[in-house]
């Protein structure tokens, strides 16, 4: 389990991975529903959101309700924003 979410890490091919849900996540499932939405702009918006989550204590990361309450939701509207609008300039 990964924090108090119901994420499990899983090898798979000799790839550490994680199933969330059921499902693993690939790179490929990741590809397709974040990398792509945001284009040419990915690398410059994942910089921004690692240094952003560095910012936080790691309890608060590892924490479900902290993480949406305290690092995603203040800004997942400005972050989307900002990186959509990017990606349709690329």
């Amino acid at each position: 389990m990964l924090g108090d979410d119901m994420a499990y890490k899983t090898e798979k091919n000799g790839v550490l991975l994680f199933t969330i849900g059921g499902r693993v996540q690939t790179k490929e499932e990741f590809d397709k529903r974040v990398k792509v939405r945001f284009g040419k702009a990915f690398p410059e918006a994942w910089r921004e959101a690692l240094l952003y989550v560095k910012g936080f204590d790691r309890n608060v990361l590892l924490s479900s309700d902290g993480f949406f309450r305290d690092v995603y939701r203040p800004v997942r509207d400005e972050m989307a924003d900002k990186w959509s609008a990017a990606s349709d300039q690329a």
